[in-house]
């Protein structure tokens, strides 16, 4: 800086300060003079990020490449070093999505370029209702549920005579018409169908989307809950099983950016290189946190993956359920 301090108090909380002092004791502001000059300026802008960024790049190699590690030291306590468990889930999920984000941004300014030289394709492709592609694969969808009946109605949803009745009542009035036998909850989820089908699916992977963005901070405490259980008898405090579960997400969201880059190389197989990958990290980081043998830990890896699927999937749905009620 440009000079010494004219007197021996910190310029943020006047506290007497020692002639050698480099940082406040009472506030922890560096010891500088109060001419600010402009190369100045630029570092103090970037200093704090530039100090979190390299505790980044400290924690993303072991984080990668040692399944485990990180949640090792964090219990005994080495964690001035890295960064915290909910801080790099975070920071990770969030360069997720938003690469996820600016890739659907890309696609539609393509879409939008290839639609000004030619009409939509789902103007064109028409079946013999005189859908659109994406109306026919909901209908379709629906009728994979087995529910013919509502197969059967979607597929006259089209007729001049049902599109003039809910122009006229509406989609409620529709199908409590055509539904009139059955309960209320099944009439409210038909006029959701409906709503969606005459919109072509309108938000509806952004629907999908965003459900998976919500579910991603709940299923860190999932998993660390079927951790509870499963290790119940270790007298482990759920709290641990927390980091843990934090640290393995933020490794599942490394391998999903990897998993984009890969599947634009190898298709398909890329995915399933890189669910086997975070299969793999997921057995080893148990086996080297928990301390067990091979066998106890492969066992105990297969008992969380089934919780894991069986409680995230049917959440997965509600969410699902609720944003498309409160979309359509």
């Amino acid at each position: 800086m440009a000079s010494k301090l004219s007197n021996n108090n910190c310029l943020n909380c006047n506290s007497e300060l020692s002639e050698k002092a480099k940082f406040c004791p009472n506030c922890g502001q560096k010891v500088e003079s109060p001419i600010i000059r402009f190369k100045d300026f630029i570092k103090d802008a970037f200093e704090d990020y530039f100090s979190i960024d390299s505790k980044i790049f400290k924690s993303l190699v072991p984080l990668l490449f040692k399944p485990g590690f990180l949640t090792i030291e964090y219990i005994k306590g080495k964690r001035n070093s890295y960064i915290p468990p909910f801080r790099m889930f975070l920071i990770v999920s969030v360069l997720y999505f938003l690469l996820i984000s600016l890739m659907e941004e890309k696609d539609d300014f393509k879409h939008i370029k290839e639609n000004q030289t030619k009409k939509t394709a789902e103007t064109i492709i028409k079946n013999s209702n005189n859908e659109t592609k994406t109306e026919q694969d909901i209908r379709l969808k629906i009728n994979g549920f087995g529910d013919a009946k509502m197969a059967s109605v979607m597929n006259n949803l089209n007729d001049s005579s049902a599109q003039a009745y809910i122009s006229q009542h509406g989609l409620k009035a529709y199908a409590d018409s055509v539904f009139a036998d059955e309960n209320f909850f099944y009439r409210f989820i038909s006029r959701k169908f409906f709503a969606m089908y005459l919109t072509d699916g309108k938000n509806f992977d952004g629907l999908i989307f965003n459900t998976v963005q919500k579910l991603v901070f709940i299923m860190a405490p999932i998993m660390a809950f079927v951790l509870f259980l499963i290790y119940f008898k270790k007298n482990i405090f759920y709290i641990q099983h927390l980091i843990f579960a934090f640290h393995v997400h933020s490794f599942i969201f490394l391998m999903f950016i990897f998993d984009e880059i890969l599947t634009l190389l190898l298709g398909d197989w890329g995915s399933n290189i890189t669910f086997l990958l975070i299969l793999l990290y997921l057995l080893i980081a148990i086996k080297k946190v928990y301390k067990q043998k091979w066998l106890r830990s492969t066992f105990n890896f297969i008992l969380l993956f089934l919780g894991y699927i069986l409680l995230g999937v049917p959440i997965l749905a509600i969410l699902t359920l609720i944003s498309a009620i409160l979309l359509y």
